[in-house]
């Protein structure tokens, strides 16, 4: 492919992922893992950067930044800011994947929804096929590409749980716009965790899950939470609430003899996007109820590897040469870095204004596993 060889011969570029907080991003591994698979000297890091501060952000960079992947709370702020955007970006008024083109002079910033085809690939990847009913948690901007991606996946009937009701009409919109019936519920009020942001245990919560992280959080016992039934009209979820603030809920699964609630070609599926910690207490009371939890990992795997199209191709929907062989290392790394011990390292953070200082994934990667690391170049 013509793009991925410009690519390698035009040397490194910079990318980041930005949001606030963002210190949990597991983004750096995956993309390490791509750019290494590919053979392109490209570096990228995680950057802090708060409501209102994007636009002095992008003003800022120099011209060795590529890409940037947003994450809350600034998928929603980058489309006016855009001079070329993809179709769902045009859609949906969210974006989580930015490239600078620097064949321009100045350079376009082109923008593309990445998060659609993530959940769509999660779900397919989870048994899911065709479904009649689903709910979603939540009604920000994830809850919008997770109706479309529902909208793919041939739903009919969509209930929105929602902490402000008012704040779901743009979802009611779009359902109408693709023949889907939205109905909209007031998300239960529940008891906020103990500590934001914190296990049971009182540690910082972190993207380490896995068997140490559960039972260190078994051992410690319950967060202080009571859960609150919530009623689901269907037995397929996607939750896009952040971490933490689905502990206090015990969600109540249609039984078969609900009409259309059920799918009996497959047992009940959610998808929490949130994956730190894993798993969620909410994904823990589903599986108690019988059904299947998909962490949110999964996502963010699948539309990382759209990211890395439109990075390299300026199209998210071009697959790559070598693209298989990409996702395997991509997820060998994914469960590396899940699987290590909860403090086993702390990620950098960049402040907001500039480029980070300190390593980057690929060099942290590389010692972890024997090789020199390269550190993140100044721009």
């Amino acid at each position: 492919m013509a793009a991925l060889q410009a690519a390698r011969v035009a040397g490194r570029r910079r990318l980041a992922v930005l949001g606030h907080p963002v210190a949990h991003s597991l983004s750096p591994v995956l993309h390490a893992a791509a750019y290494d698979a590919l053979g392109l000297p490209w570096t990228y890091t995680r950057v802090d950067v708060a409501s209102g501060e994007l636009r002095r952000f992008l003003a800022g960079l120099g011209p060795t930044w590529l890409g940037l992947s947003l994450t809350m709370p600034l998928k929603r702020e980058v489309p006016p800011l855009l001079a070329r955007s993809t179709a769902l970006v045009d859609e949906l008024g969210v974006a989580n994947t930015v490239r600078l083109d620097r064949t321009r002079v100045p350079f376009t910033v082109s923008g593309a929804n990445t998060d659609v085809w993530g959940i769509v690939a999660a779900l397919r990847e989870a048994g899911v096929g065709r479904a009649g009913r689903a709910d979603i948690l939540g009604s920000g901007a994830t809850a919008v590409s997770a109706l479309r991606a529902l909208a793919d996946l041939e739903v009919g009937r969509v209930t929105v749980h929602a902490r402000t009701p008012e704040h779901a009409a743009p979802l009611v919109a779009l359902g109408a716009a693709h023949d889907i019936a939205v109905d909209v519920v007031t998300l239960p009020e529940t008891e906020a965790p103990d500590v934001a942001g914190r296990s049971a245990a009182g540690r910082p919560a972190t993207p380490h899950g896995g068997a140490v992280a559960a039972a260190n959080d078994t051992a410690a016992g319950p967060r202080p939470v009571a859960a609150r039934p919530i009623e689901l009209r269907s037995d397929l979820v996607v939750s896009t609430l952040p971490p933490h603030a689905a502990d206090g809920l015990d969600p109540v699964i249609p039984g078969s003899g609900v009409p259309g609630a059920t799918d009996p070609d497959r047992g009940p599926v959610l998808l929490d996007v949130a994956y730190a910690p894993w798993p969620s207490r909410l994904a823990e009371r589903w599986t108690a109820a019988g059904g299947a939890a998909v962490s949110g990992l999964a996502m963010l795997l699948w539309q990382a590897v759209a990211q890395v199209r439109f990075f390299v191709t300026g199209d998210d929907q071009l697959v790559l040469p070598d693209e298989d062989a990409m996702v395997v290392a991509m997820r060998a790394a994914l469960a590396d870095a899940t699987a290590a011990p909860a403090g086993d390292t702390a990620p950098h953070v960049a402040p907001h204004g500039g480029a980070g200082r300190g390593e980057d994934a690929r060099g942290a990667s590389a010692r972890r596993h024997g090789r020199p690391g390269a550190a993140g170049a100044q721009s």
